[in-house]
């Protein structure tokens, strides 16, 4: 498990904007994910939500780039029952 702080693109609302909406909506944002570390290397870091056997779902490639703070986290007991 994995979690990541890092900065995310802006994708503004589509239709007509006016100069003051355009500047709200259209400004990058800090998100958090946390996740299972799939794989990375110097270029991006791949983190999914959730597995069953060799199927993921909800996956994300972070750019290394993005990212202002990554840490490991420790692993978690499986649950049973």
């Amino acid at each position: 498990m994995v979690y990541i702080k890092w900065a995310d693109a802006a994708n503004p609302e589509h239709g007509w904007l006016t100069k003051e909406q355009f500047t709200e909506a259209c400004t990058i944002t800090d998100v958090e994910t946390v996740g299972y570390l799939y794989e990375e290397d110097e270029h991006q870091v791949k983190v999914f939500q959730s597995h069953e056997g060799q199927d993921y779902n909800g996956g994300i490639a972070i750019p290394r780039s993005c990212i202002k703070r990554m840490v490991i986290l420790p692993a978690l007991e499986t649950l049973s029952g």
